[in-house]
């Protein structure tokens, strides 16, 4: 059976004995935030991020992964390690340039032997599509069935998220003061869904998070068979969902995830998201 290596991005939100026990190779993505740049790191380090991110005056500039750590990460899969080939899934590429990054290192190594998938995705729903993608390593599956179905996957994930203020969205830029003010007034928050990997605000619901929890819940298709719940310091909260997805859904299993500062500081503590795979 063929050894094959899967890679992902800091954007997956695997913790790091997550991937020492299934041998994934996470290239980063990092950020600058009060005057210093790192990578992202793994979920055990972001709690500390976010609470000083809460009451800090800056705010994260983030960048993509760059080609250099794609390019390691292959060399050392197929060169040191061993292995025959390379699955690679990725954040959406509309969203970040570390697509284009994974794609042209597989060019600059041995595009032959390396798949890049775009998950159009990230986190919760790049998570889902890691975890079938093992089990699919797991049964002897090659190279060329691993990339098919794993972009079929990315065709079956509907990712939907909020934000439990607003104010975070405006201090990234993407939402006016003015917007925000009214907005936080009315009690007004966004349902924003990746759609073809593009992030869209697809409704905007009065009343508060909990109000567009219950939207994005009622949007769910009824044929779901794993779920993954993203969060940004509400583990709590997140593990609510989470216990409402397994009533409605007995069958299909659900992650609880911390979101990735690159993700989640856009959003802000409090902001939570669903992700649903279906058959």
């Amino acid at each position: 059976m063929a050894k094959i290596k899967i890679v992902t991005d800091s954007t997956a939100c695997l913790p790091a004995a997550y991937c020492a026990e299934h041998d994934i190779a996470v290239v980063q993505l990092s950020y600058t935030f009060e005057g210093q740049t790192v990578p992202e790191g793994t979920p055990e380090d972001w709690s500390d991020f976010y609470r000083r991110f809460a009451v800090s005056e800056d705010f994260p500039k983030t960048s993509q992964a760059g080609i250099h750590g794609f390019l390691e990460a292959y060399e050392q899969a197929l060169y040191r390690d061993g292995y025959d080939s390379v699955l690679c899934m990725v954040v959406s590429g509309s969203v970040s340039g570390t697509y284009n990054s994974a794609v042209q290192a597989a060019r600059m190594v041995e595009e032959k032997r390396i798949r890049v998938v775009d998950s159009l995705g990230g986190a919760s729903s790049l998570i889902i599509m890691i975890d079938r993608a093992l089990e699919r390593r797991a049964k002897g599956m090659d190279i060329e069935g691993l990339a098919f179905f794993a972009r079929w996957d990315a065709q079956h994930v509907k990712y939907q998220f909020t934000a439990a203020t607003l104010e975070y969205l405006s201090r990234g830029g993407r939402l006016s003061k003015a917007m925000a003010m009214l907005g936080g007034a009315l009690k007004i928050l966004p349902l924003i869904e990746l759609v073809e990997g593009r992030m869209e605000v697809t409704e905007r619901v009065r009343g508060g998070e909990h109000k567009v929890v219950e939207r994005m819940i009622a949007k769910l298709p009824p044929n779901c068979v794993r779920f993954g719940v993203t969060h940004v310091l509400a583990e709590e909260y997140a593990q609510q969902i989470a216990s409402r997805l397994r009533e409605m859904f007995p069958n299909a299993p659900v992650r609880v995830d911390q979101a990735n500062p690159a993700i989640g500081s856009h959003l802000g503590p409090g902001a939570v998201g669903i992700a649903a795979f279906w058959e």
